[in-house]
């Protein structure tokens, strides 16, 4: 079954039997019951850091790594969605789209 496209506005977690290990500069995701696996060069296994350190929110990842990046806007996104979607189409990550309302509270709870 195809599955909806990523975007900006989707929560993903990394999957129950999955792995990320880190690997200098680089990381790997391994998912443990499959067998399937990623390897993340340096800017990806960045982009992947970012995600977890923004609660898995991909806007706010998105808008995390602008700040600290001098890639084009466009392209970055491009960059961050492509990324997650190859995660997702090898069982590695779980993506979930977000509500405005959602967004809203989970924007709210961050301010706290």
């Amino acid at each position: 079954m195809r599955q909806p496209p990523v975007s900006l506005d989707a929560h993903v977690s990394i999957n129950d039997e999955a792995e990320c290990h880190n690997l200098a500069g680089h990381a790997e995701i391994r998912n443990m019951a499959t067998g399937a696996h990623f390897i993340l060069n340096e800017a990806t296994a960045r982009i992947f850091t970012v995600i977890q350190d923004q609660g898995g929110s991909l806007r706010a990842a998105f808008e995390a790594l602008r700040e600290e990046s001098e890639v084009a806007p466009e392209v970055l996104e491009a960059d961050l969605l492509q990324l997650v979607t190859e995660l997702r189409e090898n069982g590695l990550v779980t993506v979930a789209q977000v509500s405005g309302e959602q967004i809203s509270a989970m924007a709210a709870a961050r301010k706290v």
